[in-house]
């Protein structure tokens, strides 16, 4: 069953913002197989839920399709859904957004910062968007024919390392340069095209960063009596996905520890030796990452990236974003 069964080209607002119904732009762009549900909270009738805003809905080739919304609501809403075996790649740039792939739960933070999910067949999703609260996003979904046929010209193909990941059930990937990806996204969100300029532009980078993904593969032990090993090595892995999740939210090593059922000291010994890096620099790199992003972006302002990547004080985040790239937050965006 190809993406086109799912998803169909459709998208409003795109040169200036505009008010809609919910229900009208899910009866066009997602072929009746997305729903509109009340807010388990407020009961919120479906049609009565509106949207303010730009969203657009865009086919790249048979299996592969681009999401893109800025958008407002004010009533609490979920929507219902599946979608196909594949891969999501997105980033959300504001807002929050908490997801439910059959049994799993995930949080789309508004840090900028790429997620990589893999679906291992078609998933029924629930998605429930902040309210009162911009929603900005960027993504695109690739179905696992799309690898299917290119493994087929070349079964070598370094795409091959991530058909490997569309695996039973829904799991998140760490990426190599998870930066890169970001700010991939960050310019197909800010597309400086219009009309079929602006098509090109979208579907040249979307398949070119899909040729270019990386997954941060966990290396295999070839002991395979070294059961603690692998274990071990696993706590590593488990942590850095934790911190990739929403490196915000990060509070200690002890509280990261109790949370992965073990003590600072394993934690930390296990993170250095896997990663060459401590927690708290992996903490502080995904941060400024996440910061930097955000600040090209340009939507929120220096104090509001403080806050939104963890930071309790504006001139505490500003002293460390000079120490880990060399310059001010101000120049960044300055050059955005």
């Amino acid at each position: 069953m190809g993406i086109k069964h799912y998803f169909q080209e459709f998208s409003f607002g795109d040169d200036e913002p505009t008010i809609t119904r919910l229900a009208d732009i899910l009866a066009k762009s997602s072929a009746e197989l997305v729903s509109i549900g009340r807010d388990p909270l407020t009961q919120t009738h479906p049609n009565d839920v509106n949207i303010r805003g730009s969203y657009s809905s865009l086919s790249i080739e048979d299996d592969i399709h681009y999401f893109c919304c800025d958008m407002l609501c004010e009533t609490p809403f979920e929507t219902r859904g599946k979608v196909p075996a594949g891969l999501w790649v997105g980033a959300l740039f504001n807002g929050e957004m908490l997801g439910r792939f059959g049994e799993r739960e995930i949080l789309f933070s508004g840090n900028g910062q790429a997620k990589v999910v893999s679906f291992g067949g078609p998933q029924e999703f629930v998605d429930r968007p902040t309210c009162q609260q911009r929603i900005r996003m960027a993504s695109f979904l690739v179905a696992e024919e799309f690898f299917d046929r290119q493994l087929l010209l070349n079964s070598n193909a370094p795409i091959a390392a991530l058909r490997a990941l569309i695996t039973p059930g829904v799991h998140v990937h760490s990426m190599a340069r998870p930066d890169i990806l970001s700010e991939t996204l960050l310019r197909l969100f800010n597309s400086p095209y219009q009309g079929q300029t602006e098509r090109l532009f979208l579907e040249s980078t979307v398949i070119a960063t899909v040729f270019q993904l990386q997954p941060m593969q966990q290396l295999k032990l070839e002991n395979s009596a070294s059961r603690l090993r692998k274990q071990l090595s696993d706590l590593a892995f488990e942590a850095r996905q934790l911190i990739d999740d929403c490196p915000e939210r990060f509070q200690s090593i002890r509280a990261l520890a109790t949370e992965l059922n073990t003590n600072e000291t394993t934690l930390q010994r296990q993170f250095k030796a896997k990663f060459d890096l401590t927690v708290f620099q992996y903490v502080l790199a995904r941060r400024m990452q996440a910061a930097r992003v955000l600040i090209k972006d340009g939507h929120l302002q220096i104090a509001e990236v403080a806050y939104q990547v963890g930071y309790n004080s504006p001139a505490n985040f500003s002293t460390a974003y000079r120490r880990y790239y060399g310059h001010a937050p101000q120049d960044d965006r300055s050059k955005s």
